[in-house]
């Protein structure tokens, strides 16, 4: 966070010290493994949420288990801070619970020295002031990681004892506040989020659809697997780009990387994807299964891989492709591929067959543009409503930083 106001000379009775200096040097190294039959619960830095800057998944174990990290004594009022990728700001305090328990070498651990609180350096350690200085001094790239050493020498701001206490009661105060703000702006994300399904539910469940004759998808149009991939394909000339399943999302595509294979002259007219194709996924989980989204040409030329189906409505059929997908994503839709799923040792998936299977309501032409124009316009309004409530959770998540900057980051440098 770039601060362009002057700093502050420190307050009276305020004085600067190394974070080294704020601290015990107390922290005991164990190694569990020397007493393989014992319990312990071991901290590293997938137990900690970098979000609510808490443990909230500490792994019991028995020390003959113990990974060579886990090493460090802690105790309750311990600060930790992730060393690796401090950027993520995976710190926390830990609790009551794991008193003597153990942490991993990748945390420098900080405990408070008498006239120091833990509170205080736990907020100091989320500043942003800390958390860009910390890490501009990141080495290696494959496993970016600071020394314990050089968290220590940060120069840390410190008032008098009664002086930190009354500072962290007003920031948890006002971090208790974001945090129910924070909560409020998820859920009215959440709610808006779930406006699309609300209307196709209320479209495609209405007393007028129950009575739209019904077809199965295969007697609209023809449904396709895409290309196999092997690695004859990896080195062919004719390299296009295709669709894998992370390519195609709930309603949308990502883009970001498509990659290529070969695709033989022979089979190049049968495998190119045209707008209009609605693109379904073949399964793995069940939550993969079905998913869907429509294809407007945003790559051209394009394939599909052979995990992702492809539903193309026959030419001069009275079908909009758009209805095609709009009733897929519906609810009753998903329902459907959610139904023929099968599931063996976890992956669950449909087939060709069941794909064609899939019944499709069928009103007249007009009314499918009508259900169209009418879905995509709600589409778009829910959009501009998520874009705004997003907004809103954004501008709560950056009041922590803004707070915690006002506290440490206003002063300017030691002399």
């Amino acid at each position: 966070m770039s601060d362009e106001r002057p700093k502050r000379p420190l307050p009276p009775g305020w004085r600067w010290a190394k974070l080294g200096e704020a601290c015990q040097n107390s922290i005991k190294i164990r190694d569990p493994r020397e007493a393989p039959d014992q319990d312990f619960l071991y901290v590293d830095i997938s137990s900690v949420d970098s979000e609510r800057k808490a443990i909230t998944a500490a792994r019991a174990m028995k020390g003959q288990d113990a990974p060579s990290r886990a090493r460090q004594v802690i105790h309750t009022g311990d600060v930790l801070v992730a060393t690796t990728r401090p950027n993520l700001n995976a710190v926390c305090l830990v609790p009551p619970e794991l008193d003597g328990h153990i942490c991993s070498t990748g945390f420098c651990v900080l405990r408070a020295a008498a006239e120091v609180t833990s509170l205080y350096l736990l907020f100091f350690v989320q500043s942003p002031h800390f958390v860009e200085t910390i890490s501009s001094l990141v080495t290696g790239t494959i496993y970016p990681a600071v020394r314990d050493g050089d968290a220590l020498e940060m120069q840390i701001p410190l008032p008098p004892l009664d002086e930190q206490r009354r500072i962290t009661a007003r920031l948890s105060e006002q971090m208790a506040q974001v945090g129910r703000a924070r909560r409020a702006a998820e859920a009215e994300v959440e709610a808006v989020k779930a406006l699309p399904a609300a209307f196709l539910r209320h479209i495609f469940e209405s007393d007028e659809a129950k009575r739209w004759p019904r077809v199965s998808l295969g007697q609209l149009g023809d449904v396709a697997y895409g290309i196999t991939k092997d690695p004859s394909r990896s080195s062919g000339w004719n390299q296009i780009p295709y669709l894998r399943v992370a390519n195609v999302q709930a309603g949308w595509f990502d883009l970001e990387e498509v990659l290529t294979l070969h695709v033989d002259p022979s089979e190049y007219r049968e495998t190119l994807l045209k707008p209009g194709d609605v693109l379904f996924i073949e399964g793995n989980s069940k939550e993969l299964v079905g998913r869907c989204a429509l294809w407007d040409g945003q790559v051209t030329p394009c394939a599909h891989q052979n995990h992702v189906l492809r539903a193309r409505v026959k030419k001069g059929t009275a079908v909009s492709p758009s209805f095609v997908y709009l009733f897929a994503r519906s609810p009753q839709g998903q329902e459907y591929f959610l139904s023929q799923a099968k599931q063996t040792t976890g992956i669950a998936t449909m087939n060709s067959s069941q794909l064609k299977s899939f019944p499709l309501p069928l009103p007249s032409f007009a009314e499918q543009q009508s259900v169209v124009g009418l879905l995509e316009a709600v589409f778009a309004h829910s959009e501009r409503a998520r874009q705004s409530a997003q907004a809103h959770v954004d501008a709560v998540n950056a009041l922590p930083g803004a707070l915690l900057e006002e506290v440490f980051g206003c002063f300017g440098p030691p002399a």
